[in-house]
This record gives structure tokens, C-alpha cells and sequence, in this order.
């Protein structure tokens, strides 16, 4: 018998980087269109946390993947509350909600690990165990 391990293709990164993309030519698009009064776009960054967080959620493998999507996402948001001073938010008062974020992120981990099949057969790396067998 012989076992071979070979590296799972980790869907996160072609959407997260389409997102990006995306975001980027979106952010680029609004900057010039001033009669939106949006702003401009680069206070907006914190988009882009969030479609990491998106990404991440949307190809889930794992109760951790879940986890860390919402926590993401929620960071994403808290960066631009704190960043465009909604509802008098400054990154001084509102640290909480970071804690808020990663609170909510272990919650929705322990919460979908309860729902989601176990994988046994992928590491906390991607790494796959493949087991060949050959008749003899």
C-alpha cells in the first residue's frame, strides 16, 4: 500500500481575487462619478475585508472557514464604521466591536461544526491523505 498527500486547490483564492477585482474597478468606476457624492471610494477600503470575509464564507470547508468569514466580514465592518465616524464611531470607542467580531466569529465556528459533516481526511494545512491500494 502505498499513501501519497497532495495539496487541496483552495477555492478561496480565485474568489477572493476576483472580489478584488471586482472591488478595485468598482472603487475606480465611482471615482469617477462625482454626481453619486459617495465620497471617495478609497474610504471604502474596508470593502475588501469584507469580501475576504465573503469569500472565505462562501467556499467553507470547515467550521473554522464559517467562523473566520463572519469574523472577517464583521472586522471589515468595524474598520469602516470606524473609519467614516458612523453614528460618532472613532476608532477609540469603538474597539468593543472588534472583540464583538472575533466573539461572534468562535460562536459561528463552534456553531457550525455542529451542522457541517466532519472532514477527516483534510488537515488544518488543505492537505488530502490519499490512500492507494494495488491488488496482488
Amino acid at each position: 500500500m502505498r499513501v501519497t498527500y497532495r495539496r487541496r486547490y483552495r477555492r478561496t483564492h480565485g474568489v477572493f481575487w476576483g472580489l478584488l477585482f471586482v472591488g478595485l474597478g468598482a472603487a475606480l468606476l465611482l471615482d469617477r462619478m462625482p454626481e453619486l457624492h459617495l465620497g471617495s471610494p478609497w474610504t471604502w477600503w474596508p470593502f475588501f475585508v469584507v469580501a475576504l470575509g465573503f469569500a472565505r464564507l462562501v467556499t467553507a470547508g470547515r467550521p473554522k472557514d464559517v467562523g473566520d468569514g463572519v469574523m472577517f466580514m464583521l472586522i471589515g465592518g468595524w474598520f469602516w464604521v470606524a473609519q467614516t465616524g458612523w453614528h460618532g464611531f472613532t476608532w477609540g470607542n469603538s474597539w468593543p466591536l472588534a472583540l464583538i467580531a472575533v466573539g461572534l466569529g468562535m460562536v459561528t465556528t463552534a456553531l457550525a461544526g455542529k451542522v457541517m459533516p466532519p472532514r477527516d481526511e483534510d488537515d488544518e494545512h488543505g492537505t488530502v491523505r490519499v490512500e492507494t491500494h494495488h491488488d496482488a
